[in-house]
């Protein structure tokens, strides 16, 4: 879903429109990484809300800048409200690192955000979950998230059953966004040791571990090196679905 999507009425099925900032926070221990939250009341029961792997595009009604970014989902919850009105509870974890992101992240409790979406293409989610149902009690599915490519992977991990996936995280300095991951097995690699094994990723997803583990499907999202190191490193025997740096928003 890539583009805006209109139903038989031709209303659109994206949300247009603006938000409240309900929750800004630094994470603990990182330089320039934030939680953003924020609850979209939707105008139409038919409208979109976001599935694991999906973006909005989001910026301060009060920009400077003339784009809205595109941050991954991170988390997000729907219900419906004692009024009737279908709401989507949405989780955004955001690298700060030019001036769209930089205005996000420094914005104050109920700001104005500008917000569309959902957009881009999910995971697979159903596909996912036959092979933890094929595969119960065994891990089969490789999840892999490097640095902020992590949100987008662990909002995936946090719909598939406990156990039924193995989870490999890089991070540069410490750990964020795996609250919400209850995997098999979870691997941390940080580059000064603070966290996991000092070291990239090579150091703990190996092909020795891959093959090892007889993994059926294989997911990664993060820096351009870690997923050229995972399509070389699997390529030849699994199935692998690679989310792109582009929905990180990072500038």
């Amino acid at each position: 879903m890539d583009l805006a999507e209109i139903d038989e009425s031709g209303k659109g099925l994206q949300f247009f429109g603006r938000t409240k900032v309900e929750r800004l926070e630094k994470i603990e221990g990182q330089p320039n990484v934030y939680l953003l939250q924020t609850t979209i009341e939707l105008e139409r029961p038919n409208q979109a809300v976001p599935k694991a792997g999906q973006f909005y595009l989001i910026r301060s009604a009060k920009s400077a800048v003339h784009y809205n970014r595109p941050i991954s989902v991170y988390h997000s919850e729907v219900w419906t409200s004692g009024e009737g009105k279908k709401k989507v509870l949405v989780q955004f974890m955001i690298l700060e690192k030019g001036r769209g992101t930089g205005e996000l992240c420094h914005m104050t409790f109920w700001d104005d955000i500008s917000v569309i979406g959902p957009l881009g293409t999910p995971w697979p989610l159903e596909g996912c979950r036959d092979v933890a149902k094929k595969n119960k009690g065994r891990a089969k599915i490789c999840i892999v998230g490097g640095g902020i490519g992590v949100a987008p992977v662990a909002n995936l991990a946090s719909s598939l059953p406990d156990g039924s996936y193995d989870f490999y995280a890089a991070f540069k300095s410490g750990s964020y966004g795996l609250d919400r991951v209850r995997a098999n097995r979870l691997e941390i690699t940080t580059d000064d040791g603070s966290c996991g094994k000092c070291g990239m990723l090579p150091c703990a997803l190996t092909k020795e571990a891959v093959l090892a583990a007889g993994y059926e499907l294989i997911l990664a999202c993060g820096p351009t090196p870690a997923l050229v190191y995972v399509h070389k490193s699997c390529r030849k025997r699994h199935r692998i679905l690679c989310g792109r740096r582009q929905a990180f928003g990072q500038n």
